[in-house]
């Protein structure tokens, strides 16, 4: 289906910090691509530029290798009139991109769940319910590239449900859909492929699969009635790795199959299993060692 992003080196220096510092990254026309990483790490900034809010100081970006395209889309949280309706903001957007903007207001509004609000001022909504609002004015551009900064922001979890089952949707009928997050559940839920942002550059772009393969064990965080001899125990445990937790107990790296073997031998030497609880998935223990880790 070809590149609908391709991103050669690009920098983008604000007076003495450089957010974004030769970030190259190509996203395929078709499903969803997740920009991934901590705050700070460059994902805004490359949104602004793709959108045309900034600048580059250097490097290239292109957008469906030049041919015509529709893109639309929001970055940090969208922004309305507040004292005018869901429907008469979405009107005046219509309006400034003409064409059959206007013929899908109705058709928006129902796919972000806003039907039932849409003459009600947007100045009473909540945080989530604007943000459904600033998707529903991206797809009356009917973009091929539709952008999206934390669309989870603010949602409840049926919300997020919701929003989740949009973004597929959307991507199941060929649309191509980039989302910032720092999230990793919500990419890995999500996305087909990934692009990982540390202080400005790319420190790992290509496909979850290709990802979870190089993703360490998850980590759990372990009590037992004898800490020293699980610990001790987990010595002769293959594929168990076990530390001290710093804020008490231990910690527990291991494959599913592997834990569970652990498990039954504590209670084979008598040791009780009082708390067992994951504290990271593989991927996103992966995800801190990328971006929290040492640099190489």
């Amino acid at each position: 289906m070809g590149q609908a992003v391709e991103v050669r080196e690009l920098v983008k220096r604000y007076g003495g910090t450089t957010a974004l510092d030769g970030v190259d990254l190509t996203v395929a026309a078709g499903g969803v691509h997740g920009l991934l990483g901590p705050n700070g790490a460059g994902k805004t900034t490359l949104l602004r530029i793709m959108l045309g809010l900034v600048r580059q100081d250097a490097g290239e970006l292109r957008l469906f290798a030049g041919q015509p395209h529709r893109l639309a889309g929001f970055v940090d949280s969208p922004r309305f009139y507040p004292y005018l309706s869901a429907e008469r903001n979405l009107a005046l957007l219509a309006a400034y991109d003409g064409g059959d903007a206007a013929d899908r207001i109705d058709e928006v509004l129902d796919r972000v769940g806003l039907a039932d609000r849409a003459r009600r001022k947007v100045g009473g909504y909540s945080y989530g319910m604007r943000q459904r609002l600033g998707i529903a004015a991206a797809l009356l551009r009917a973009p091929d590239l539709l952008v999206l900064d934390e669309p989870g922001n603010g949602l409840d979890p049926a919300g997020i449900r919701d929003m989740r089952q949009l973004v597929r949707s959307l991507a199941a009928e060929g649309l191509t859909v980039l989302l910032s997050s720092h999230h990793m559940a919500e990419v890995e839920e999500l996305c087909d492929t990934v692009s990982i942002l540390r202080t400005g550059r790319v420190v790992y772009t290509g496909s979850l699969a290709e990802l979870r393969s190089r993703a360490p064990d998850p980590a759990h965080r372990l009590a037992t009635s004898d800490d020293e001899s699980a610990a001790a125990l987990a010595a002769d445990q293959p594929g168990v790795r076990v530390t001290g937790h710093p804020d008490g107990g231990l910690t527990v790296r291991a494959r599913t199959a592997e834990l569970d073997a652990f498990v039954l031998a504590l209670g084979s030497r008598g040791i009780a299993v009082r708390a067992l609880r994951l504290e990271a998935t593989s991927l996103e223990s992966l995800f801190l060692t990328l971006t929290e880790g040492d640099q190489r």
